[in-house]
């Protein structure tokens, strides 16, 4: 679709329990050419079909996505970049529009995360977004390339959340089919803010062979793999900068202060470690040996009043970049038990806060319990942390620790002829440093 309209038609408990298991064991055996088109302002995405695309579960999904969750290049303006994992919390799942059949082309699961900026770098919320592209194999919809074609198998609307996100499930669009040189794939946008700004623009792919010219709201997006139950999937991260002025809908009033405030984890100053005790004969003291992985990202969203509240939550760790004293270990370890290259990540997402102190001062530590799911693979299970916390200016620290059991994830803890004996318990630690954005 070059030209013209779209036409329509009528009207941390689980991740370190196998790191340390599968750790022992180890060491005891040794991815255009512009379209200015529309949606038909009543277009709505379907429910998934059996062409669409299915919600990926949180299980390889979450950030904090969410698998995959590196950020973007920064987007035009300096704003900062989304993390994959960072989703909006009503997603949406393109499907067929106008009265069109699902695609019967299989495709590649795919799911983009982003958010809408303003000149100023502050979050757009409740733009509209409408989103169409073709199907796997570079068709929009029935009588592709005539002139009663009608759009679209994959194609939708959404709004921006408070925060300026979106979330899209689809799958991967195809290049156009029947070109000799097409332009590459791409998903268009378009977007509307009740004030009447716009937004146009097209999401395409880092590593399309058929890449020309200049993107830059957004850059071309790099692409990740994740996985769930269902298998392999796509995940990546778009952002767009609404460059017109957003006029304010009634005369301006003295706005009311927001006391919402996001935090992101540094990875380069954050860690998660787990803790054993193992002996090597019966006649052999017990030692506790530790394993440390960087590479810890993620968000937190607090409601600064006294005390502050913890609206949200969600921390990834990079197994890929988890270390031991023994390379050949770790090794073994990525590529046989934890299987990186299909499960990259591990995540926690909180779900309830309990214990919390009745006030507090900044600067001061405060102690409680934070309760959620863990998940490492396809496994996810309840943990509680607890944590130690203090806010300083614009920098959160925190540190947290649980006691699990690898019974309690189906792990035997590792008896090799008896000689090589771990015990079941595995105390689990995680430090994060964050700092509002």
């Amino acid at each position: 679709m070059k030209n013209g309209r779209i036409p329509t038609r009528g009207p941390a408990r689980h991740i370190l329990p196998l790191l340390i298991c599968l750790s022992i064991l180890v060491s005891a055996c040794t991815s255009v050419q512009r379209a200015r088109n529309s949606l038909p302002p009543t277009s709505t995405p379907l429910q998934p079909t059996a062409s669409a695309v299915p919600t990926p579960t949180p299980t390889a999904a979450a950030i904090l996505p969410e698998t995959g969750s590196k950020p973007t290049e920064t987007v035009k303006g300096g704003c900062p970049p989304t993390l994959t994992g960072s989703r909006a919390s009503q997603p949406l799942t393109l499907g067929p529009i106008n009265d069109v059949a699902a695609s019967s082309a299989p495709g590649e699961r795919l799911v983009i995360a982003g958010t809408v900026y303003d000149r100023s770098c502050a979050p757009v919320a409740g733009i509209t977004l409408r989103f169409w592209q073709t199907d796997p194999e570079g068709v929009y919809g029935p009588g592709h390339g005539t002139d009663n074609m009608v759009c679209c198998f994959y194609g939708g609307e959404t709004a921006t959340d408070e925060q300026g996100r979106y979330t899209l499930i689809t799958v991967m669009p195809g290049v156009y089919k029947g070109e000799a040189s097409p332009p590459p794939a791409h998903i268009h946008v378009e977007g509307e803010h009740p004030s009447g700004a716009r937004l146009e623009s097209e999401i395409v792919f880092r590593d399309d062979p058929y890449l020309s010219g200049v993107y830059n709201n957004p850059p071309p997006i790099p692409l990740e793999e994740a996985a769930d139950e269902q298998g392999r999937y796509l995940v990546g991260s778009a952002d767009f900068l609404l460059t017109e002025e957003i006029e304010p809908l009634t005369a301006p009033t003295a706005a009311a202060p927001t006391s919402l405030q996001t935090y992101r984890i540094l990875p380069e100053e954050s860690s998660a470690s787990y803790q054993i005790r193992e002996k090597f004969a019966d006649f052999a003291e017990m030692v506790s040996p530790v394993g440390t992985a960087t590479g810890v990202e993620g968000e937190i969203q607090l409601d600064m009043a006294d005390p502050p509240a913890l609206k949200s939550m969600v921390v990834k760790v990079d197994l890929r970049g988890l270390s031991t004293d023994d390379p050949q270990r770790d090794e073994k370890l990525a590529d046989r038990w934890l299987v990186t290259n299909s499960y990259p990540y591990a995540t926690f997402q909180v779900k309830e806060v309990k214990d919390g102190p009745s006030s507090y001062q900044e600067g001061q530590a405060a102690t409680f319990i934070l309760g959620g799911d863990l998940t490492i693979r396809d496994v996810t299970r309840p943990v509680d942390f607890a944590v130690t916390a203090s806010i300083d200016g614009d920098t959160l620290t925190g540190e947290a620790e649980t006691r699990i059991l690898m019974s309690d994830y189906g792990i035997d803890p590792p008896n090799l002829l008896g000689f090589v004996k771990v015990e079941d318990e595995v105390v689990v630690r995680v430090k994060i440093r964050a700092v509002r954005v």
